[in-house]
């Protein structure tokens, strides 16, 4: 824009910004007759239009390089011959009014991607999450989507109890946790199926705002690691969680042996979190995952993980 002499004035101490950091954002005031010209310069520099309701003084440009974000706020400055309204009344609904259209659709296609990230425990996915919420400078919501655990143990036989009685309670433990009714599980499955499409409203709302929704583990992965004893459970899963569960636009699988996912955890044993890791592999990888290598360094799989981002968002954007 200097090139060309657009005419434009930093804010809020932007022009100390590094452009080169993780997740630069600059702010700039601008000329509404200045507009046409900076959008034309900064098309050609890579910048996409980002539309975000809620916001109608500010046009917001958004560019990835190299697996870097940098977003640039442009501020409209207002008229001089313009009215302005003042007043707490007056602000305090501007406010409302704001807060109101952000949360309305951009449009009847959904603008925002939902991007799901994927593995065994200790894979890596909080990590990756937590950076790519500080480095991406646009709406982002996170959904959880994992189990939560609770500490619930089953109480063991009294210490006076003889060897018998410790070997009959063992017994009947491991009787009832193998023999399932196949019409339980079902009930159970379904019970599961009605509870993800549940917490998932919420993505799929932020993401029809125009937010990133990162789905830190996703209802599908019940394809790969929580298969059913019975036969009409398994069905059922995979029509619910296969077919009828809404797919991510975009799917991370985390990858790493299963030394290394025990060593950064100590959660299940190194054999079982290398099971699990080919079960991710053999489930989603042929479905069009990005497999993504957690053990040459954070830094790759972060960058790894924000161009796959990137290319769901400018899909779903259709810059």
């Amino acid at each position: 824009m200097d090139h060309r002499r657009i005419r434009y004035a930093f804010r809020k101490g932007s022009e100390h910004v590094i452009p080169d950091a993780p997740g630069s954002e600059v702010d700039i005031l601008i000329d509404r007759l200045e507009l046409r010209a900076a959008e034309r310069a900064l098309r050609e520099q890579g910048f996409h239009r980002l539309d975000a309701p809620g916001s109608p003084r500010h046009r917001f440009y958004l560019a990835f390089d190299r697996g870097r974000w940098l977003k640039i706020d442009a501020k409209l400055a207002r008229g001089s011959s313009a009215t302005t309204r003042s007043g707490r009344h007056w602000e305090a609904g501007e406010h409302v009014l704001t807060a109101l259209a952000q949360c309305r659709p951009l449009g009847l296609r959904r603008a925002g991607p939902v991007v799901a990230l994927l593995g065994p425990d200790g894979a890596g996915k909080g990590t990756v999450i937590e950076a790519l919420k500080a480095r991406i400078p646009a709406g982002l919501t996170v959904v959880y989507l994992g189990e939560r655990r609770r500490n619930s143990p089953r109480p063991n036989p009294p210490a006076h109890a003889g060897e018998g009685e410790r070997s009959q309670a063992a017994g009947e433990r491991e009787e009832t946790e193998r023999h399932v009714g196949a019409l339980r599980e079902c009930a159970f499955v379904s019970y599961r199926a009605v509870r993800f499409w549940w917490l998932l409203l919420r993505g799929y709302l932020a993401a029809w705002s125009g937010h990133i929704v990162l789905c830190d583990r996703h209802p599908i992965e019940a394809l790969a690691i929580r298969p059913r004893t019975s036969r009409s459970a398994a069905w059922l899963e995979r029509v619910l969680f296969g077919r009828l569960m809404p797919w991510p636009d975009a799917v991370a699988v985390l990858d790493a042996p299963g030394e290394v996912l025990y060593a950064r955890k100590h959660e299940h044993s190194p054999a079982v979190l290398e099971h699990q890791r080919q079960r991710y592999r053999d489930t989603f990888v042929p479905r069009g995952a990005r497999l993504i290598s957690t053990v040459s360094g954070v830094e790759a799989a972060i960058s790894e993980a924000s161009t796959l981002v990137w290319t769901a968002l400018r899909q779903r954007r259709r810059w």
